[in-house]
């Protein structure tokens, strides 16, 4: 490749990148007066607004919910963390396109690798083995699939799947 060649190459993948670096924005958060949490990709007329480091306002909500827990802490979760009963009672749609869905679907995770899934409405039941890898459930059950974790407290947990966010706290429903 000549010198010239080289540099319409270099020129070129430039003025590529420059718009989509213009279009990547921040994320703000804010609390409000009743304890709520708000993200906004502009921090509006807000004084107490800060810029969530790391994500980009174009980004997936999965996806900055993820980089929050990685700001956060980022201490990867284990097995072990996710060992006892969790109850599913809620699962909603990324954007909130619907209201949010009651559910009361148990998640029993045993010492070692076995979890149980029942869901209490339907009876279907599932028992399956599973793995925690990059904060990401992933069960040997095709029914079940793979879960990211976009947050855990020890006593409470949000699932991602696709557009689904599934809601799950300590101890059976």
């Amino acid at each position: 490749m000549t010198r010239i060649t080289q540099f319409t190459a270099l020129a070129l993948a430039i003025s590529l990148l420059i718009p989509s670096l213009a279009q990547a924005g921040g994320v703000y958060k804010w609390v409000d007066e009743q304890g709520v949490v708000h993200y906004s990709d502009r921090p509006g007329t807000r004084t107490d607004a800060e810029e969530v480091a790391g994500v980009n306002a174009r980004a997936s909500e999965q996806e900055r919910l993820a980089a929050e827990a990685v700001t956060l802490g980022g201490d990867q979760i284990s097995a072990q963390m996710l060992q006892g009963l969790w109850c599913e009672h809620e699962m909603a749609i990324v954007g909130g396109a619907s209201e949010p869905e009651e559910r009361r679907i148990e998640w029993d995770f045993y010492e070692g690798d076995e979890l149980q899934h029942r869901d209490l409405r339907s009876g279907r039941r599932v028992e399956t083995t599973f793995s925690v890898e990059r904060n990401q459930i992933r069960a040997e059950s095709a029914s079940l699939g793979t879960h990211r974790i976009l947050r855990f407290n020890g006593e409470s947990m949000e699932l991602g799947v696709g557009e689904q966010i599934h809601r799950l706290r300590k101890g059976g429903c």
